[in-house]
């Protein structure tokens, strides 16, 4: 047995939900505030931005999802622009082509199970995809790209795989198997979808609107928060073709801020 295999079954022993709620509760006790200088430095977290000192927060995990000054950024007010919803950097992104999206070069995965709708996937078949890796040490709220509304926000149950490239290299379809929340959003006749994707130690996904109050009507305002997760995760967006103009070329590795733009909407 090769040092993979083994590395393939340590993954897969971290990705029981239970380990995530082990941690989590971890870190919530008031004395990992102690850490969260070393935290800092390992991960250069962006103190400038941060609201308040690291020494006033009760626990390591309420600095995970800590919120910024937002004064700090600014983006497109245009109505069209489409912002970057998170910080992190792109792990992939491309066109959606015969129902498959690329993990890492040279693997794929299926957009019909990750949605687990095969009529969506249809629909979204030709379109376009973006996936953004949220390390440990960024800033994990999420915002709305757009003036849009929210139609539908499902929660599919998985694992918690982390989802950092050494782990996307090991396991395949990585995506699919983690837990995630699906929010499909649209703008006039554009429909997009939004998929935060659960990973080891992140024990829930938090959306900042009721689902069950929706019923295809809940405005949200570009810039908004709308979700954040307990640790760095995945958000992967999902453009169906036609209508969405990306303004430049993305590659892998290349790091994005929340607020910078990544195109636009057709009028």
């Amino acid at each position: 047995m090769n040092l993979l295999f083994w590395e393939k079954i340590l993954l897969y022993l971290i990705s029981f939900p239970f380990i995530s709620k082990l941690l989590r509760f971890v870190y919530s006790w008031p004395l990992t505030t102690l850490f969260i200088p070393f935290y800092i430095k390992i991960f250069s977290c962006n103190q400038r931005e941060m609201l308040k000192p690291w020494w006033s927060y009760p626990s390591l995990r309420s600095f995970f999802s800590r919120e910024i000054n937002l004064s700090e950024r600014f983006w497109d007010k245009r109505k069209e622009s489409f912002i970057c919803p998170v910080d992190g950097k792109i792990a992939s992104s491309g066109q959606i082509k015969k129902g498959r999206l690329m993990q890492v070069k040279g693997q794929e995965y299926s957009l019909e199970e990750f949605l687990d709708d095969s009529e969506k996937a249809e629909r979204y078949e030709g379109g376009s995809y973006l996936s953004i890796y949220m390390s440990p040490g960024d800033y994990h709220r999420i915002h709305a790209p757009i003036d849009a509304k929210v139609i539908s926000v499902k929660t599919l149950r998985g694992r918690r795989y982390p989802v950092n490239h050494y782990s996307r290299l090991r396991i395949p379809a990585i995506y699919q198997k983690n837990a995630r929340t699906i929010v499909t959003m649209s703008q006039g006749n554009h429909e997009f979808t939004l998929v935060f994707v659960g990973s080891c130690q992140v024990g829930s996904i938090k959306t900042l609107f009721n689902p069950a109050e929706l019923k295809g009507q809940s405005q949200i305002n570009k810039g908004q928060q709308i979700g954040y997760f307990d640790f760095g995760s995945t958000v992967i967006l999902l453009w169906p073709p036609g209508g969405f103009q990306f303004e430049n070329k993305f590659e892998a590795n290349n790091k994005l801020k929340m607020g910078q733009i990544l195109g636009s909407l057709d009028p």
